[in-house]
């Protein structure tokens, strides 16, 4: 363990003293010290230092395609990748941030996790001027899954072409409770949805104790609530009222938190018109 076959060293028995046994932990290199065993061709391991590697952060843009921040020491590379992430832990800033925090091998760690903070925070910021929604530091640890939000409130809206109107609705997570049902005329659906976090917005404003956290599953709407402009071709009225809403009231909802609601995890929104 440890050498590789084309090594000139050759491989070693090694083992591990008794003081040793359980406190070596897997994927660490370690400065050893050895001893030659007694009755034995090899030696036994008394006294291991894991190895510090000074590390590299790095971010990576290519915009509307890819989002990364590296972290790279000695041979390894862990990647903080909010877009295509392959894991949960890779898709979140706390996710990548307890990795590190637990390694044993990173000289300075403390300079490299503040330096990564910045550089993820900085990313994000830039995601999501291009367009994206980053749907938060909801990691709630290496082995759990993501677990669907039980409280809160959910927001969906609807256009019919057919009715030739525009809907939109809120249900409080907690107990399915119906907060408002509105329709507004001949728009689109993404009017809709943003209307709908807007006057969820103004729910909580109006009904002390409510939670501040709203989930919608529209990008569109989460973008334009984000951006507290709007850009759609159509001039509505209450889309025009809405935005400067947002912006006259911007010390007041800067907690609101809206965030995505994932329909591959959860199912559809319980606010959904089809419901």
């Amino acid at each position: 363990m440890g050498v590789r076959e084309d090594s000139r060293f050759g491989k070693q028995i090694c083992v591990l003293s008794e003081d040793l046994k359980g406190t070596l932990e897997p994927n660490i290199l370690y400065s050893v010290e050895l001893k030659p065993m007694h009755k034995a061709n090899g030696y036994v391991v008394v006294a291991a230092t894991p190895v510090l590697f000074q590390a590299h952060v790095e971010t990576v843009i290519v915009p509307k395609t890819l989002y990364q921040v590296t972290v790279t020491f000695g041979n390894k590379k862990i990647f903080f990748d909010p877009k295509d992430g392959k894991s949960v832990m890779s898709r979140t800033i706390d996710g990548v941030l307890e990795i590190l925090k637990g390694r044993k091998d990173i000289k300075y760690k403390e300079g490299v996790i503040t330096d990564y903070l910045n550089q993820a925070r900085a990313l994000v910021r830039r995601m999501e001027s291009d367009g994206f929604i980053y749907t938060g530091d909801r990691h709630q640890g290496r082995n759990s899954m993501k677990e669907k939000p039980v409280v809160g409130i959910a927001t969906d809206g609807a256009h019919s072409a057919k009715e030739r109107l525009t809907r939109f609705r809120a249900v409080d997570l907690s107990s399915g409770k119906e907060l408002f049902s509105k329709a507004i005329g001949n728009w689109t659906n993404n009017i809709g949805e943003f209307l709908g976090i807007v006057t969820a917005v103004k729910y909580i404003l109006e009904h002390p104790g409510t939670p501040h956290t709203i989930y919608s599953d529209s990008i569109t709407g989460i973008t334009w609530y984000n951006n507290r402009q709007t850009a759609s071709s159509r001039t509505c009225p209450a889309l025009q009222k809405a935005e400067i809403f947002l912006k006259v009231m911007e010390a007041r909802i800067v907690d609101i938190e809206v965030l995505y609601w994932d329909k591959h995890l959860w199912g559809e929104i319980p606010a959904d018109f089809r419901k």
